[in-house]
């Protein structure tokens, strides 16, 4: 039979806490009353990006938070200090000045008494979920207001395109710029058989040619080709009304262009995209004089036909780059959506669920197959259920945040098609277009299972951590006790025997030996004395050492078995029993039954003097914890000292008036404690006592 492993130390109790603690990536904080920043475990040093903690000790919590975040920090403290827990989310930097968010619990730190002594503060990183949660919101509001977009400068070039039906006809297909202007200067020459036309863009600080009709001289398409700058007299006017200059009569020396002489007449279009000179398209004619209203008309319905392409093509261009960067972004949203730890499930308009990701797939068994709302019922796994139960449709937070419900932290236990249960926060977002029309909803659920048996575990500790420390108390006490006892208790009989044992001496030597005899009656009085005392010490060390077996105890069956023990001392006395109904609770048996033992056994001694002795065994059910009492009608007790009943060796009554070796209740005070119990009594001299105990109900 394995043997059973020995049980835990304090010391190694506590060490086990603080390494949990240590460990924990969440920041773990003890603040004074004030906000002062008292301890932090390991992780939240890390967390916080703090390399000396000793430099955060004169710092205040709330200086760390600013705006509305700290208003709630401040409000979660007066909370805590007031003996209440509160959680909240929000903003606040590191120690190093970097960007968090954070979901923070602030809770009281209580003393025996119920006093609120320092404050617990627990936060959370939770940067990356809101960055998640704020982009899914944006996204889709982002890719729609991009199309609309697009559509729309797609219908204002449709428009424009209309005034002129052949251009369009001609390049309205077209997407490079250089094709558009070659296009457009066939149209130009289709109308002016005598024109050479060239389309000119910006190169430092020249206009040079790109493309220009097939009539032009060798010559003048090398200075075309060459470029311009902007101070020809034609061309800086054209920069400067940022609109179609026409001239009837063309003076080439005047202008400064070379080879040609052979136009009389000359145009210059400025081609605009958003409003910044994107081009030149020029026009010049040989043969014509005069610029006739119609031929201007023409000129211009191609110049701006042109510069719309020009813009339409520029449009296109940037949206294609947007386009990608969007793919991009998806990709990447998509990538962190399916690396996330949280469970997100999205439905669309019509509640067909759409989106799985694989933390999803990993709670809950499911594969990404849409399913319609009547579905929704048959998936007990996603949306909580007991698997045998139908499910009620409407309770399911998809379904609610479907329906225009917005939740946050909404308790769930999902149970997976393989693997255990696991308690599950879900949080839901309906969705709406920019005019309010539904999108559908989205959920994300987050696995709190760890978490809450850590805090549970934590919660745990923390108590056995409190009442190691009354049990540490009371043993030190006990202690005390035992020094007192050696250094006062066990040397009066020892003072005693040597004392008498001297004086029987010297009567024997004297031949007086009934004198010798009376002394050697009071060392065997001091020897039984000196040895009650003794077994009464390693009686309390038993208790104190034995391991405790916790099983369902009747508490009526301690009392009866009680009533036996003490059954020889009643012999010849009037004893009125008065037991209530006493209930079962979970504790060890053997020790239990020295409690009620003790505790009868004391009330008949301190009874002993009452012609008619009344004892009263009853039990009372609170919130968490069964009062049993033992009330009697003998001696009592002053109250000034009930502060001492239960100490050891500690008596309120002479030994010549009731015997005993002060061991009894101080040993019913150490069971009950190692039980986390408490104990109390109330007494008046001549008037009776009563004893109370607690123990846990286990509710």
């Amino acid at each position: 039979m394995t043997p059973r492993p020995a049980a835990s130390t304090p010391l190694e109790e506590l060490a086990l806490l603080r390494t949990i603690v240590d460990e924990s990536s969440d920041c773990i904080k003890v603040l004074s009353l004030d906000a002062w920043l008292l301890s932090m475990n390991a992780g939240g040093q890390a967390v916080m990006e703090i390399d000396n903690l000793e430099v955060c000790r004169h710092l205040l919590w709330p200086d760390f938070w600013q705006g509305e975040a700290r208003t709630q920090l401040e409000e979660a403290l007066e909370e805590a200090r007031a003996g209440v827990s509160r959680t909240f989310e929000g903003p606040a930097a590191t120690f190093k000045g970097t960007p968090r968010w954070w979901s923070v619990k602030v809770s009281p730190i209580l003393d025996d008494q119920g006093a609120v002594t320092q404050l617990l503060a627990i936060s959370r990183d939770i940067t990356a979920r809101k960055e998640a949660e704020l982009a899914l919101l944006d996204v889709n509001a982002t890719l729609e207001a991009q199309v609309q977009a697009r559509i729309h400068q797609i219908e204002v070039q449709a428009r424009a395109q209309d005034a002129f039906v052949t251009f369009t006809e001609a390049v309205g297909t077209q997407a490079d710029v250089l094709s558009l202007a070659g296009q457009a200067i066939e149209v130009l020459r289709a109308r002016f058989a005598d024109a050479s036309i060239g389309y000119y863009e910006p190169a430092g600080e020249r206009w040079c040619a790109r493309v220009w009709s097939d009539d032009v001289p060798a010559e003048m398409a090398a200075l075309m080709a060459a470029g311009f700058t902007a101070d020809v007299p034609m061309i800086a006017q054209g920069l400067a009304v940022r609109q179609a200059v026409f001239t009837d009569a063309w003076d080439a020396r005047q202008q400064g262009v070379p080879h040609s002489e052979l136009y009389g007449m000359a145009c210059i279009y400025p081609l605009l995209v958003e409003g910044e000179v994107r081009g030149l398209l020029s026009v010049g004619l040989r043969e014509t004089r005069q610029w006739a209203e119609p031929d201007r008309a023409l000129v211009r319905a191609v110049g701006r036909g042109l510069a719309l392409s020009l813009e339409r093509a520029d449009a296109l261009q940037r949206l294609a780059a947007r386009e990608a960067e969007l793919l991009q972004e998806r990709t990447f949203l998509r990538a962190i959506l399916q690396n996330m730890s949280e469970g997100v499930v999205a439905c669309d308009a019509q509640g067909v669920l759409t989106l799985f990701n694989d933390a999803t797939h990993r709670f809950h068994g499911l594969d990404a197959s849409p399913l319609r709302p009547d579905e929704w019922a048959g998936h007990y796994a996603l949306f909580g259920g007991d698997g045998v139960t139908p499910l009620d449709t409407e309770q399911v937070p998809l379904y609610r945040a479907w329906r225009g419900e917005q939740l946050e932290g909404v308790d769930m236990v999902i149970r997976p098609t393989v693997g255990e249960p696991r308690q599950v926060l879900a949080s839901g977002q309906p969705m709406f277009t920019p005019d309010g029309e539904p999108l559908g909803a989205v959920v994300t659920m987050r696995d709190v299972t760890a978490s809450r048996a850590a805090e549970q575990q934590l919660a745990d500790s923390h108590e056995q951590l409190l009442r190691a420390n009354s049990e540490l108390r009371a043993a030190n006490e006990e202690l005390q006790a035992f020094a007192y006892s050696v250094s006062h208790d066990l040397r009066t009989p020892v003072r005693h025997v040597t004392g008498f044992a001297e004086l029987a001496r010297k009567a024997l030597s004297q031949q007086d030996p009934d004198t010798a005899l009376r002394h050697l009656t009071v060392v065997d009085t001091a020897a039984m004395r000196m040895s009650e005392l003794i077994d009464a010490m390693l009686l309390l060390s038993r208790t104190t050492r034995q391991e405790l077996n916790m099983r369902p105890v009747h508490l009526g069956q301690l009392v009866a078995q009680a009533q036996r023990d003490v059954a020889p001392e009643l012999r010849g006395r009037a004893v009125e029993w008065r037991l209530g109904e006493l209930p079962v609770v979970v504790g060890d048996q053997a020790t239990l039954q020295q409690v009620m033992t003790n505790l009868i056994a004391n009330a008949v001694k301190f009874t002993r003097r009452r012609e008619l002795a009344v004892i009263e065994v009853w039990a009372e059910e609170r919130l968490q914890e069964w009062v049993v009492a033992v009330r009697d009608n003998g001696a009592g007790f002053d109250p000034l000292y009930q502060d001492k009943l239960f100490g050891v060796f500690q008596r309120l009554h002479g030994q010549q008036d009731f015997e005993g070796t002060g061991v009894g209740l101080a040993t019913v005070r150490r069971i009950i404690l190692r039980h986390g119990g408490q104990v109390s009594a109330e007494g008046r001299v001549g008037q009776g006592a009563i004893f109370r105990f607690t123990l846990p109900n286990g509710q």
